[in-house]
């Protein structure tokens, strides 16, 4: 905004409409990824009149001529505040300061004062002003919201990382719940995001999950796209989060920031105790104590050679951490029935970013990044049940895990010619993790399992349950052009490969035991049912938990794309685009098994309604899909084995010495998966012809208007149907029966297969038993009974930002949705059931047969009816005493509660709608009426179906954060101090419950409806910050 009053007028608006218009048309060559941005304009006087774009901290120098319509762009610029000079006949007639941010491009508007015979600079200049979060751009027809690194700083957010600062728009759901930390855009789940700093894909693809957590003192900026992306971006089909690494520049600049999280107290309370239906404590949480932690970062900026080579490093360290939110996640201490845990964590992370300037218009960007982890638990035990005095001194059990984590990426961007330009991205992440343990896999892992607490306990000196090795690899590059062919037609081309790769090796514990019984909560004489057999009220059983793995596959994806935003009308301009994707995985020793791709069209309008850039509507519409998880890969099988997951259950008439039963009897058929046999997989034997890869469409239709010089104002309507989502099926049982009713006994299947639910399975099966060879085999879809996979999203959100400015020394970013989520899946993670299942075990659990899908049709675990979010902060700049430096921020968050599900065992009632080793999952929707559960009766109905959703709401959630900062200088030194408090009035909403009626042996479950999360209780952190400049 300008330091003095700046307004258009009418006659203003139509003589710089045109130049507008062309700059929507071509200055599109910008994406949320991109760690550049842009500038465009018009120069009223034609082409005579030469635009000179300059930064001083950096020595960027350019100067640009004028279209035949009076615009002019410059792109790939690295963010920071520029100096645009219109130039006549080499005189400065007039000049504008803005602001370029990451991803975006930024309107340096010359007016018509300027007159032609203008010889000196005209006395007023309009300075820079930071753009909103939602800042109206026409030159794309995507909706792009970016926070910048003070805006992030000065908002009651605690280490903020990108999930973090992405969760502060209202259409992204983000509650402490079984949903887990990932950010939810738009009703997707939370693997349906893809994450990315200095445009490289940093997701997790070993399930979908979220990134590696970057300082967010190393964060220039963090955008979000959240539909309506054009064809540059693939394998999202929620968000997309991008995250900048700051630059230094010819200035010198370091600091030191602290983050001090006191221990457990009143600034960091726990949260309340957890009991079951009978009063028996199930989670101790009021016992858990947190340490102090101090989160150090030491960072300097600067130029290594003036105007061309610039570097910013950082050092983050946490020695001995407890804190929360940042790497470790459990408390220094906490407390079960027979055991004390001391938890520690230790985080150093090591960063580099160096840019130079090659030329003119070329600039190359290297990034660096090296974190390592220690995480550990010391276990001691207690004499009394939840008695800390009684813990023993004597170290009972001792575990660890190591990670070691690299981030490196390369970015250049060239101009090659006045109207071709060049972006180049190539990079790699690597992770290393490694386990240790006092006591191997020779002692035997015993586990005790109570029923009607679920809590789980194991005694001193216990073995571990496997050996466990892991290293994750992420090789990705992009190139593309953009090519501005006439004044009407921006051209974008390219393409992109990533090869996400992972080695796994789980050597297990040959005896892994895990030791329970049937409850007798409602009674001595309750029924009891394990793997559908009958067994005696009361009896004691122990599981044997077998998980070989062996592994090293990839799922590699490639895309190319191509783009062109064309201007067709006055002040109108419309993106027509497309991609193909293609996504393959490999098994376990790197051969081919899939191999699929996709035509994803993309669609877009933009309409500048006055010419001025204050008023912006539009509309997209596209196809999205995303590739397969590497977690997937391990169905290919091991070689001689394949995925090989099962529990056998016994009943026993002794214990050893050592713990292990003895005089053992199998009580019904093995549950999981027991892999391939003899075979060894190969191209098309898991994997049925007719799957796909999950996809989904889009449309959004939305308007943006600018009030005043600081506000913006926006309304969006937004839809999406997911068409397509691929899932583990293992009711074999079924498949054998459809073949022994035509003719083939003897049948014999390699395992479990990768289907698209609701489609024909069509797979190779050996009909004549072991020896006989394979022939391809349709299971049609009417005989399984899968129905068609549906998840339909409506949604409706409204947003109004200020941004900060000397004048109005506030910001303010305020949405609210409204939103209505249903179908059968929640995509590619399940939140049914009060959980947050991904990857090993399937996109979803309850696909793995169709009987699980009687009932699963109905409001989904997204379906939240309204939501809404406020972040601010005012700074008494404007008084001239010692309040000038304070500062008062805060955010205000709610949600409606979400929907509820009733689940259960399915019913034993003789069908083949589930396998016979599926008989202990908590899938189906048959739940028994709660009256009928306490009278006696199974809590497995036959005919009672809660539909999902169908059982209640979650009470509506509640939060009011809070930030005081005072900021002072002294000097080249500036200062600053914040106390971030979340949840300040340590609202205690439940989140989640306990949703599973049965307790997976045909009996009632007693944690059945009561809490299973709590909203995060009240946390505070004092956060001090120096910076010499």
């Amino acid at each position: 905004m300008s330091r003095y009053q700046f307004r258009l007028g009418s006659s203003l608006r139509a003589s710089i409409r045109i130049g507008l218009w062309a700059a929507a048309m071509t200055s599109g060559a910008v994406f949320a990824q991109s760690i550049t941005g842009g500038v465009y304009g018009n120069l009223p006087g034609g082409k005579d009149v030469a635009a000179e774009v300059t930064n001083p901290s950096t020595g960027y120098d350019s100067t640009v001529h004028a279209d035949a319509n009076g615009h002019y762009e410059v792109t790939g610029l690295m963010p920071g505040t520029y100096v645009v000079k219109m130039l006549r006949d080499g005189n400065v007639i007039d000049q504008r300061s803005v602001v370029v941010v990451a991803g975006s491009n930024s309107p340096a508007i010359f007016t018509a004062s300027a007159a032609p015979n203008a010889k000196e600079l005209n006395s007023v200049t309009v300075t820079a002003t930071q753009p909103t979060v939602n800042a109206i751009d026409v030159t794309t027809s995507q909706q792009i919201q970016t926070w910048n690194s003070t805006e992030i700083n000065r908002l009651p957010l605690i280490n903020p990382d990108l999930l973090a600062v992405a969760s502060m728009q209202s259409n992204v759901a983000s509650i402490t719940s079984s949903h887990g930390n990932a950010p939810q855009f738009n009703g997707a789940s939370g693997t349906e995001n893809r994450y990315f700093l200095n445009e490289f894909n940093v997701t997790d693809m070993q399930q979908g999950a979220v990134p590696d957590k970057i300082p967010n003192e190393a964060l220039a900026t963090v955008s979000t796209v959240d539909g309506g992306m054009d064809a540059k971006y693939g394998s999202a089909m929620g968000g997309v989060v991008a995250g900048t690494i700051k630059q230094g520049s010819n200035d010198f600049k370091a600091g030191v920031d602290l983050a001090f999280t006191p221990a457990t107290g009143t600034l960091n309370e726990n949260p309340r105790n957890t009991y079951n239906y009978n009063g028996q404590l199930t989670n101790a949480n009021q016992l858990n104590h947190w340490s102090p932690s101090l989160l150090q970062d030491y960072w300097a900026s600067g130029s290594i050679i003036k105007d061309k080579l610039f570097y910013y490093v950082l050092a983050e360290i946490e020695p001995n951490n407890y804190g929360q939110g940042v790497q470790g996640v459990n408390p220094t201490e906490t407390y079960n029935a027979t055991t004390k845990t001391l938890n520690e964590n230790r985080n150093k992370q090591f960063l580099g970013n160096f840019t130079w300037n090659i030329a003119t218009g070329h600039s190359l960007n290297v990034f660096i990044d090296r974190q390592s982890n220690l995480q550990t638990q010391s276990q001691y035990a207690l004499s009394t049940p939840y008695d800390p005095s009684s813990a023993s001194s004597a170290l009972t059990n001792w575990s660890g895990n190591a990670w070691h984590d690299t981030l490196a990426v390369a970015n250049y961007h060239g101009q090659i010619t006045d109207t071709l330009s060049v972006s180049a991205m190539a990079g790699t992440s690597q992770q290393y993790f490694n386990s240790y343990y006092q006591y191997g896999i020779d002692t035997p892992y015993l586990q005790y399992k109570n029923p009607d607490t679920n809590q789980t306990t194991q005694p001193p000196g216990n073995g571990t349950s496997s050996l466990y090795y892991l290293k994750y690899r992420m090789m990705g590059a992009r190139l593309d052009f953009t090519w501005d062919v006439t004044d009407n037609h921006e051209v974008t081309f390219g393409g992109e490969r990533y090869s996400p790769t992972m080695a796994q090796a789980n050597i297990p514990n040959p005896n892994s035991w895990t030791y329970s019984y049937c409850s007798t909560s409602l009674g001595p004489n309750e029924p009891c049912t394990i793997n559908g057999v009958s067994v005696a009220p009361g009896t004691k059983y122990v599981t044997l938990a077998y998980a070989p793995r062996i592994y090293y596959n990839s799922s590699p994806t490639y895309g190319f794309y191509l783009g062109d935003s064309w201007h067709f009308a006055e002040n109108w301009t419309a993106y027509v685009g497309g991609r193909y994707d293609n996504y393959a995985m490999t098994d376990n020793i790197n051969a081919k098994m899939y191999s699929k791709g996709n035509f994803l069209p993309r669609v877009g309008v933009a309409w500048d309604v006055h010419g001025d850039s204050t008023l912006k509507i539009g509309a997209t519409a596209g196809e999205y899909s995303e590739g397969i998880p590497l977690y997937f890969n391990a169905y290919g099988g091991t070689p001689g084995q394949g995925y090989i997951h099962t529990n056998t259950t016994y009943t026993y008439t002794s214990v050893g010495a050592n713990g292990v039963p003895a005089g053992l009897t199998q009580v019904g058929p093995v549950q999981g998966s027991a892999g391939s046999g003899l075979h060894y997989l190969t191209a098309g034997q898991f994997i049925s012809s007719t799957t796909q890869n999950a996809k989904l469409r889009q449309f959004s239709i939305y308007a943006q208007q600018k009030l005043g010089d600081s506000w913006t104002a926006g309304a969006t309507f937004f839809t999406s149907e997911l068409t397509g989502l691929p899932n583990i099926y293992n009711n074999i049982d079924q498949l054998k029966a459809y073949l022994t009713n035509k003719g083939y006994p003897n049948a014999v299947f390699l395992g479990q297969y990768l289907i698209t639910p609701g489609k024909d399975i069509n797979i190779p099966v050996q009909l004549n038993g072991a020896n006989s060879p394979l022939t391809m085999v349709d299971f049609p879809n009417s005989y399984i009974g899968f129905p068609s996979l549906r998840r339909k999203i409506y949604q409706l959100s409204l947003t109004m930002d200020h941004a900060y400015s000397e004048e109005e020394p506030y910001y303010l970013s305020a949405s609210y949705t409204w939103r209505h989520e249903f179908g059968n899946t929640d995509g590619t993670t399940s939140y049914a059931g009060g959980t947050g299942n991904t990857g090993a075990t399937g996109y979803d659990s309850g696909l793995n047969a169709p009987g699980f899908l009687q009932g699963a049709a109905g409001n989904l675990g997204d379906d939240i009816p309204s939501t809404v979010k406020v972040f601010g902060y005012y700074k008494f700049a404007h008084l001239d005493n010692f309040l000038k430096g304070l500062r008062v921020g805060g955010a205000l968050t709610y949600y409606a509660g979400g929907p509820i599900d009733c689940q259960s065992q399915y019913p034993n009632n003789g069908t083949l709608a589930i396998g016979s080793n599926q008989l202990g999952n908590n899938n189906a929707y048959y739940c028994n009426t709660l009256s009928n559960v306490l009278a006696g009766q199974s809590p497995i109905s036959n005919t009672i179906n809660y539909t999902r959703g169908s059982y209640g709401r979650l009470p509506s959630y509640k939060q009011v954060d809070l930030d005081v900062g005072y900021d002072w200088a002294y000097g080249p030194n500036a200062f600053s101090l914040d106390l971030k408090v979340l949840n300040l009035f340590n609202s205690n909403t439940v989140t989640s419950y306990i949703t599973n009626m049965s307790n997976g042996n045909g009996q009632f479950n007693p944690n059945f409806m009561q809490p299973n999360t709590f909203q995060q209780p009240r946390t505070g952190e004092l956060v001090f910050r120096w910076q010499f400049h």
